[in-house]
């Protein structure tokens, strides 16, 4: 028995019998299909209107909607607002048949988290009429995170490397009451000069020399 909700969801871009290769057009027809319903890429066809006439199995699984639920959307209700804007200027040049390539947004689950999708559309012409773009979208929300991760790891590096910089310059003391000279020329203790840098920070302790004579003034024996 054939899916009548599958079928009214079919993408217009299936192959015709010029696109035929090894098989019938029916078969091929099964094929393509397959291949839409199967893949790991979100796989979408819209209206000039913004409605979807068909998405594949990985984009309604990947955004949690049924495929009623699809019929019912408008893309703007997918698109993140953040990027209703840009889209709407790419859809523009999308359906004007211009090569926009490959570009990255933001799409909104049906629970209401964000996931960022990279990917390319085109427009379908008919008579010289557009009548649906179809796009093909990879989910690359782990990627951008591990991206953003090694960012941070190299800033945190780069920012450490600065303080050992810091650190290793040659600092200006006095040979005998220890202070150091600041840019400026002025002389004060280590302690504030160091303050005085914010990348560096000082903490506080006792050394075993010190506490030991310490202790030697506190023992009443």
């Amino acid at each position: 028995m054939p899916d009548n909700n599958q079928d009214s969801l079919r993408p217009a871009f299936l192959p015709g019998q010029n696109d035929v290769i090894a098989c019938g057009p029916n078969a091929a027809d099964e094929l393509l299909r397959d291949l839409f319903e199967n893949t790991i890429e979100l796989i979408q066809s819209i209206s000039p209107e913004g409605r979807y006439l068909f998405v594949n199995r990985a984009w309604r699984e990947t955004l949690g909607y049924s495929r009623d639920e699809v019929r019912e959307l408008n893309a703007f209700d997918v698109i993140h607002p953040d990027h209703h804007d840009v889209c709407r200027d790419l859809m523009a040049q999308i359906v004007a048949g211009e090569d926009v390539g490959r570009f990255e947004t933001e799409f909104v689950k049906r629970d209401g988290s964000v996931i960022t999708v990279s990917g390319s559309s085109s427009t379908r012409v008919e008579a010289g009429v557009p009548t649906s773009t179809r796009g093909f979208f990879t989910d690359i929300t782990e990627q951008k995170k591990l991206e953003l991760e090694r960012e941070l790891a190299y800033e945190e590096m780069e920012k450490a490397l600065a303080q050992v910089k810091a650190l290793a310059e040659l600092l200006p003391v006095c040979s005998w009451c220890k202070k150091v000279r600041s840019d400026a020329g002025d002389w004060d203790s280590l302690e504030n000069y160091l303050l005085s840098h914010p990348d560096i920070r000082v903490t506080h302790g006792i050394c075993p020399g010190c506490f030991s004579g310490m202790k030697v003034k506190i023992d009443p024996t």
